[in-house]
């Protein structure tokens, strides 16, 4: 911005030494404006780099005869090797010379001389007759292979996601739902086996000269031993995360958690909570692994989906969010976590205990004297005392501090005594402490004396007489929700909602939250009046203004004063004080209590699982009953869904919920079963929508059950409904206050006061659908698996890899991956089914979501090598049709059925490697992948894409999309097709781009830019590029000088250029 130039201001140019403009300069004349000459190369032996910019002739050591030989290529140049007879061989910019033959070239005590000519392209195309030549001098030194006995790479463990090497251990990490993986389970006690998993780096190394083996027990450890050397490793297998964090309110300690290998079973979590922690409303609040999805749990306490109807019901659980219901007991809750792409969850046991554990040495607040104050926040601790302090005198000292812990101030050997009423709490009463010297430290030892920490506390006084009130809030502890005041003067006004009001005649459910002057004190002003102590003093406390009470406003708007003194001497007549007034205006309720139209009724709990054959026709009207007209509920359900109810011997009811409940604005809605007893409490039966946000079953919405009793309430003869039989809503409006003790005979009184109505809700039976059709059959969850369903047949083609050979026995855990389901579509309410067996097989479709959904598949060769198609459940063979039946059962279409086998891909190549937004550059066997400056390359998730059906493996390891893997080195990929005829190998190369992806880092101006960009005296183009071979303007200049010269600008200044309104 040049407008602030003050360009006038000659001095602020003449103070700056001559040699930092001409820095200035210099970095402005190093950015090109047009082509430059080539630069001196950059070369690498063995990875080992070697810049010619520091002369022509460079030497360098390597450990083999044939070390590869790459560089950083430049535009327009080419880089060649001569050998002893004088031939040239290329350097290629990307593969380079992969073994480069050091016995081609001269040698001299022991010493290879590599001649290298650095060629330009000139201008008329061809090159340039005389090349800059470099010379790079080699040493061969053999590694002393019979000290190493290191290992370099961990490969054979398809459950293997990752794994590390440091000095002495070896970490191998699998993914949170396995165990320990079967390659190392067992000792490997022979050099073949153990060397196949555990790679040695040395060659020595050979089963001859030198072993690997692996040990389990006691512990699990590689030894190597070399000819001359051993090492050990000790060996940690470790889950990939599926909790990362779990806490609990109260709770004590770290939550100790245990994955699968360390458990050897289910994954555990353990929380210790204090005693009086209420199980019943517990909120957990947790972080997951990058490879979980989500977690679901259980409505009830323990249940595990074996617990009552109620129980059973799965929830999503939302950390921070979802309360939960814990066994206080000690017994488990059993939590789901889904992986993603994993339809099975991982079962994780989590058990919530009390405990009397000591809490731990930390001190939370301080009082000093009656009113000075101090939240704790670290170990050193400053009170703000009163302006007028008399540090003579000794003062009693109150603090908050970890229970059961041991407080005391050392230095005047005083203990603090924990109050009787509250264990949290310490004081000095009888015993006050000398304060003269502002300073003194807290000592807190926890219960168990395992734990001390010392708080340095220091007391400093205000510096003038200050009365200001300059936050006030009060928190309502039921939700959490905080309000604050907004004052004109001494008036603090809180907006609180209609359901806060009579929040403060059971005041401890509002805390207060009062910030006053520096080394003032807010007082409640009961009689006596008592310092407000953030977030325990409660609203009930404060002394109600009556002389201001709005009673014209029918208790809407209330007053209470808060008293501030600007010392810390006990509250009197003659203290500077000042009163403040609390003004509480509550909303208006609404009264409103109507079900409206858009309430609609499906039949899960589940969005993802809605479908027009589960969604129920929902009407808000009239209905007779044997009292009279009332407001109902008409429900029109399936004509299969009715007949279910009244199914011998095993009768299935309706379960309903609303997708949507529209109703008046804050009205609540309560459900009741026919004949419920009027002492019923309510707040267990409230009816609520689905929540759109949340995936997955929602176990802790209520539903409406419809069994045959609540379906005969309405007799569809007379078109009748018995009231007493109905299931009934009540929709209650924001005025009635519904808590923990209101009952059915509370609502009913507030029907009779207009404040609530009630809604009978019936069913009657929709017409049976007729149609048996088909519609459409495809496999949308396996991409590799067809379906199509043409001229009145279905044909299914599998891959030839999916094909179970001739004798072997299936198995869902080993066959997993070659297991199907498909997805189709029928007519409304229709069914499908199996006709090979004598009792028909329903056949499910997977919706397109997950195999777990749908009747699952495989196919096996006969000898002959015929596909025949089975259902994994019991291996039958499908050898029938598949009969699509209509609701009412009076019409059916077959469909036969037959599979064929796709014959085996050939291809072995990749087609594709990315990284994030980042795709990869496939030349030959090479893949180049360029992530942007600043990646951190491990770990790193790839995105590969190779010919269909081929096998991908990664340093040996099967390719899994969601496991991470390490970039910091070169990667091995192998291809292998799925006729096993081709196998294809390549290196993946990953290089980090440039901070600017136009100025390369072999650039001769690029190490100028870079300064320049550092020292902040350029940014570049603002879009990642420099644009290097730009035009510098004026302006452009001198931006650069006078970030250099940190020259002072004037927003106000004008520019003394005609053309200024282009200047920026």
């Amino acid at each position: 911005n040049l407008r602030g130039l003050k360009f006038m201001n000659k001095s602020k140019f003449l103070k700056k030494s001559l040699a930092a403009v001409l820095a200035v300069l210099m970095i402005v004349a190093m950015i090109p404006l047009s082509a430059a000459a080539a630069s001196a190369p950059k070369v690498y032996l063995d990875s080992q780099q070697i810049d010619f910019a520091g002369g022509a002739s460079q030497s360098v050591t390597v450990d083999n005869n044939t070390p590869k030989l790459t560089w950083d290529s430049q535009a327009k140049t080419k880089l060649v090797a001569v050998n002893a007879k004088g031939d040239e061989d290329e350097v290629d910019d990307t593969a380079g010379i992969a073994n480069l033959p050091l016995a081609d070239y001269p040698v001299a005590d022991d010493v290879y001389t590599v001649t290298l000519r650095l060629y330009e392209e000139s201008e008329e195309g061809g090159w340039q007759e005389n090349p800059a030549e470099y010379t790079l001098l080699v040493t061969v030194k053999e590694a002393d292979v019979d000290l190493d006995a290191t290992i370099k790479e961990v490969t054979g463990i398809p459950e293997m996601v990752s794994y590390s090497i440091t000095d002495d251990k070896i970490t191998i990490i699998v993914a949170f739902d396995e165990d320990v993986p079967t390659a190392i389970a067992s000792p490997l006690s022979t050099h073949a086996t153990a060397s196949a998993i555990f790679v040695p780096s040395s060659k020595k190394v050979d089963g001859t000269n030198g072993t690997v083996t692996y040990a389990v027990s006691p512990s699990k450890k590689v030894t190597v031993t070399a000819p001359n050397a051993e090492k050990v490793y000790d060996v940690e297998i470790k889950n990939q995360t599926g909790f990362a964090t779990f806490s609990v309110p109260d709770q004590i300690g770290d939550a100790e958690i245990k994955d699968k290998v360390t458990n050897s079973g289910d994954p555990t979590v353990k929380v210790k909570v204090k005693k009086g922690t209420n199980f019943d409303k517990i909120v957990p609040t947790f972080t997951l692994g990058e490879t979980v999805e989500k977690v679901t749990t259980y409505k009830g306490a323990t249940a595990n989906g074996s617990g009552s109807s109620v129980d059973n019901d799965e929830i999503d659980v939302v950390s921070g969010k979802t309360e939960l219901k814990f066994d206080n007991s000690g017994s488990a809750k059993t939590f789901n976590v889904y992986l993603k792409g994993v339809t099975t969850p991982v079962k994780v046991k989590v058990t919530v205990e009390e405990t009397d554990e000591a809490e731990g040495a930390e001190l939370k607040s301080i009082q000093v004297g009656e009113k000075a104050r101090a939240t704790v926040t670290g170990k050193d601790v400053t009170v703000n005392m009163g302006v007028n302090t008399d540090y003579s005198v000794n003062v009693d000292i109150v603090v908050e501090a970890s229970k059961g812990a041991t407080v005391s101030i050392p230095s005047q050997n005083v203990t603090l005594t924990q109050n009787a009423n509250v264990d949290t709490i310490f004081e000095t009463t009888g015993k006050p402490v000398n304060i003269s010297g502002k300073k003194f430290t807290i000592r807190v030892v926890s219960e168990d004396e395992k734990t001390t920490n010392d708080y340095n506390i220091t007391l400093v006084s205000a510096s003038e007489v200050k009365t200001d009130l300059t936050d006030f809030s009060i928190k309502d502890t039921n939700d959490g929700k905080i309000y604050s005041a907004t004052f004109n003067g001494l008036t603090g006004t809180i907006n609180l909602p209609f359901s806060m009001k009579g929040g403060v005649t059971n005041g401890s459910g509002w805390t207060i939250y009062a910030t006053p002057s520096a080394g003032a004190t807010a007082f409640t002003n009961e009689n006596p009046a008592k310092a407000i102590v953030n977030g325990t003093t409660t609203f009930d406390k404060l002394l109600v203004n009556g002389a201001a009470a709005d009673t014209a406003n029918g208790g809407f708007v209330e007053y209470y004063n808060v008293r501030v003194a600007a010392d810390d001497l006990a509250l009197g007549d003659t203290d500077t004080t000042r009163t403040y007034t609390i003004k509480l205006v509550f909303a208006q309720p609404k009264t409103g209590n109507l079900l409206l139209s858009g309430t609609a009724a499906v039949g899960t709990n589940n969005l993802s699982e809605v479908t027009e054959n589960n969604t129920f026709k929902t009407e808000i009207g009239k209905v007779n009953t044997d009292d009279g007209e009332k407001d109902a509920v008409k429900l029109t359900l399936p004509h299969s869904v009715v007949e279910g109810m009244g199914a011998t011997p095993t009768p299935v009811p309706a379960k309903i919920f609303f997708k949507t409940l529209k109703v008046s604005p804050e009205a609540r809605v309560f459900g009741f079963a026919g004949g419920t007893a009027n002492t019923t409490k309510v707040l267990a039966n409230e009816i609520k929508q689905l929540d759109e946000k949340v995936l997955g079953p929602q176990g802790g919405i209520n539903k409406i059950e419809f069994d045959a009793d609540a379906y005969g309430a309405y007799n569809t003869t007379n078109k009748e409904l018995t009231v007493a039989e109905a299931y009934t809503l009540y929709v209650v409006n924001e005025k009635t206050p519904i808590d923990a003790n209101t009952d059915i005979a509370a609502l009913n009184t507030a029907v009779t006061n207009k404040n609530a109505k009630v809604y009978y809700v019936y069913a009657v039976k929709a017409d049976p659908e007729k149609s048996s059709a088909l519609t459409s059959i495809k496999s949308v969850v396996d991409t590799n698996v067809t379906a199509k369903l043409s001229g009145g047949k279905i044909t299914i083609t599998v891959p030839a890899s999916y094909a179970l050979a001739d004798g072997d026995s299936y198995s869902s855990t080993t066959h997993a991956n070659i297991t199907f389901t498909l997805n189709f579509a029928m007519s409304k309410l229709a069914s499908m089914t199996d006709s090979t067996a004598g009792t028909p097989v329903a056949l499910l479709s997977d919706n397109g979501k997950t195999k777990d959904d749908g009747t699952k598949l495989y196919v096996q060769l006969e000898a002959d090598g015929t596909p025949k198609l089975h259902f994994a459940a019991d291996d039958a063979e499908v050898t029938g049709n598949w009969v699509v039946t209509s609701e009412d059962g009076a019409n059916s279409t077959k469909y036969p059925v037959s599979v064929k086998v796709a014959p085996a891909e050939t291809g072995a190549t990749i087609k594709s490697l990315k990284v994030g937004n980042s795709s990869a550059s496939i030349s030959g066997s090479t893949i180049n992948l360029s992530l942007p400056f600043g990646t951190a390359l491990n770990p790193i998730k790839l995105d590969i894409t190779a010919d269909k059906m081929a096998k991908v493996f990664i340093n040996g390891n099967p390719y899994k999309a969601t496991n991470n893997y390490s970039l910091n080195s070169d990667v091995t990929i192998t291809v292998t097709s799925e006729d096993g005829k081709t196998t294809n190998v390549y290196t993946l190369k990953t290089t980090l781009g440039e901070r600017f992806t136009d100025v390369p880092a072999n650039a001769w101006f690029a190490e100028y830019v870079e300064k320049a960009v550092d020292a902040g005296i350029v940014l570049g183009q603002g879009n990642g590029t420099f644009n290097p071979y730009g035009n510098i303007t004026r302006e452009d200049f001198a931006m650069m000088t006078v970030r250099m010269l940190g020259v002072e600008v004037d927003e106000n200044a004008t520019v003394p250029f005609k053309d200024e309104a282009s200047v920026s």
